[in-house]
C-alpha cells in the first residue's frame, strides 16, 4: 500500500547520512508516495548520493540549489515540487521509526480538523546509542501552545511534523528569512489557527553530530538569528511580549554557553550575567559562577552540566 504522502528531505553536507534517512522512509509501514531530496548547495558528494538514490528508487527525486539558501528554502522548494495531500519532513542526518507515518496518518484521519501532528523523539549519537528521550505535553489553549513553542518549552524539530498540504500552503510554508527556529515559527503559525496533536511515542531519531545545524555557527551569528525570530514572533503574536524577557534570558544563556565552549570566558561571563539579571535562576547563577573559575577548569562546564539543575 502506498500513501498520498510526500516526504521532503533538505540536505547539506550530508553524504554520510542521506542514504540512512531515505531508507528509513522506504521502510515505513505506510510508505510515502514520493521522497524529495533538496541539496542546499553542498560542497561534498551529497547531490551525487541523492541522484544515486533517485536512480535506484522510483519514489525518490532529487533537486539542487545553486547557492546555499538555508533549510527553510530547501524544504519550501521540495514542497512546491511535491504532489502529496500530506507533507512530512525529515532531515538528512535523522531517521524515523518504521511506524512514524502510519501512526500520524491514522491520527489525522481520525481527527480531520487537525492541522498538524507531531511526536516525541529520541536523541542519539551517530552510532545509534541513546542520549535522551524528549517527550512533552501540549497546552490545551492555542495561545499557550504558541507561547510554549516561543519559549522552547516544546522540543520541536521538523522531522516530527506531519500535516495536510493545504495547511502548509495556507500559512505560507516556512519563513525563508529564518536560518534557525524556522520549525518553531511554522508550528506557531499553524498552532495559532488549527488544532494540533502530539503523539507521546518515540517516532523520530534525531542524530546529534558535530555538523548538526543547531550546533553550528558563531555565537554572534546564533544571537542574530534568534533575535530575528524574536522580532518576527512579536510582530505576528503581540501577546507574546509578556514573555519577551524570558526569551532574552534563555537566548543570553545559550550564547554564553557557546562562548564558554570556545574558551571565551570574558564573553561567557558577560552573557551569563545578563541572563541571570534578566531572569534569576539557580542554573544561570551557577553558569556565571563557573565561568569565573580558572580557564583550566572551564572544560568541565563547557557542555551540558545544567540539564538536571532546576
Amino acid at each position: 500500500m502506498t500513501s498520498d504522502i510526500s516526504v521532503i528531505i533538505p540536505a547539506y553536507q550530508a553524504e554520510k547520512w542521506l542514504s540512512r534517512a531515505v531508507e528509513s522512509c522506504l521502510a515505513q509501514t505506510l510508505p510515502p508516495a514520493e521522497i524529495i531530496i533538496v541539496d542546499d548547495a553542498s560542497r561534498d558528494a551529497t547531490f551525487n548520493v541523492a541522484q544515486q538514490l533517485a536512480g535506484k528508487h522510483a519514489q525518490v527525486r532529487a533537486f539542487k540549489h545553486e547557492h546555499n539558501r538555508g533549510p527553510a528554502a530547501a524544504r519550501n522548494l521540495g514542497a512546491r515540487n511535491s504532489r502529496g495531500v500530506f507533507l512530512a519532513f525529515l532531515d538528512a542526518d535523522d531517521y524515523w521509526h518504521a511506524e512514524k507515518l502510519q501512526r500520524q496518518y491514522q491520527t489525522i484521519a481520525a481527527q480531520p480538523a487537525l492541522g498538524l501532528v507531531i511526536s516525541a523523539l529520541r536523541e542519539v549519537r551517530p552510532d545509534g546509542s541513546k542520549i535522551r528521550d524528549v517527550r512533552f505535553r501540549l497546552p490545551a489553549q492555542r495561545e499557550a501552545r504558541v507561547a510554549a513553542s516561543f519559549l522552547f518549552q516544546i522540543k520541536l524539530i521538523t522531522p516530527t511534523m506531519f500535516m495536510p498540504r493545504k495547511v502548509y500552503e495556507e500559512v505560507g510554508g516556512l519563513d525563508e528569512s529564518l536560518r534557525t527556529c524556522e520549525d518553531h515559527d511554522l508550528f506557531m503559525r499553524i498552532a495559532a489557527a488549527h488544532e494540533v496533536a502530539c503523539l507521546n511515542e518515540l517516532l523520530v531519531y534525531r542524530c546529534v553530530t558535530p555538523r548538526s545545524a543547531s550546533q553550528t555557527g558563531t555565537p554572534h551569528h546564533i544571537e542574530s538569528n534568534y533575535r530575528r525570530f524574536l522580532s518576527l514572533s512579536l510582530q505576528r503574536f503581540p501577546y507574546l511580549r509578556k514573555h519577551a524577557s524570558a526569551f532574552e534570558a534563555k537566548l543570553d544563556f545559550q550564547v554564553g554557553r557557546r562562548f564558554q565552549r570556545q574558551g571565551d570566558t570574558y564573553n561567557a561571563r558577560r552573557y551569563f550575567a545578563r541572563s541571570f539579571q534578566t531572569k534569576p535562576t539557580l542554573k544561570r547563577g551557577l553558569a556565571w559562577a563557573t565561568a569565573n573559575l580558572p580557564r583550566s577548569w572551564q572544560g568541565l562546564f563547557a557542555e551540558k552540566p545544567w540539564r538536571r539543575v532546576s
